[in-house]
């Protein structure tokens, strides 16, 4: 896959997500309207894994020498999407399952802010993904390609601290 056909599944998932998003926090969603924004976050989800996450995990693992480099952060940020991928999943059936308007509301939240904190991530791990096929490509130098690795490495150590607080606070 060239770099714009990457560019534009990464441009689908931000559009995707961002019109989840924006459709959730709509006041006074019905039953159907709910059902609705169940399925096409579950869509997203799916998306995400089949298609997203296993090419980029796939281009990294052949990725040669910058495979050793970033193997550790790669298999984190696997580790936080799928944590995330699940309280989102659990949200959804609990908002589907609930009748009560507060726990709904409640469970409406959570969804949102996984999948922003989704969204961040995805985005993270994307800019990331393009700098590799850049480096590799010889569209940017060594220098580059280490500063959006640290920019990356940043992004990472903030969402794992993000994730085992939301995690500490659950339980």
């Amino acid at each position: 896959m060239c770099e714009s056909q990457l560019k534009n599944l990464f441009n689908m998932f931000n559009y995707l997500s961002s019109n989840l998003i924006k459709a959730f926090t709509r006041n006074n969603l019905d039953e159907h309207s709910l059902l609705f924004l169940s399925k096409r976050t579950k869509h997203l989800l799916s998306f995400t894994h089949k298609v997203l996450i296993r090419l980029v995990f796939k281009f990294f693992r052949s990725a040669g020498k910058i495979k050793d480099f970033v193997d550790e952060d790669i298999v984190d940020t696997n580790q936080m999407i799928e944590v995330i991928t699940l309280q989102i999943n659990q949200s959804l059936d609990d908002l589907i399952s609930q009748k009560v308007d507060e726990k709904r509301q409640r469970d409406i939240d959570d969804i949102v802010e996984n999948l922003t904190f989704l969204k961040d991530i995805i985005n993270s791990l994307s800019n990331f993904f393009l700098s590799i096929v850049k480096v590799q490509s010889d569209i940017i130098d060594d220098d580059e390609f280490i500063r959006d690795y640290r920019k990356f490495k940043y992004d990472l150590t903030i969402n794992k601290d993000k994730i085992n607080k939301k995690i500490n606070n659950m339980q």
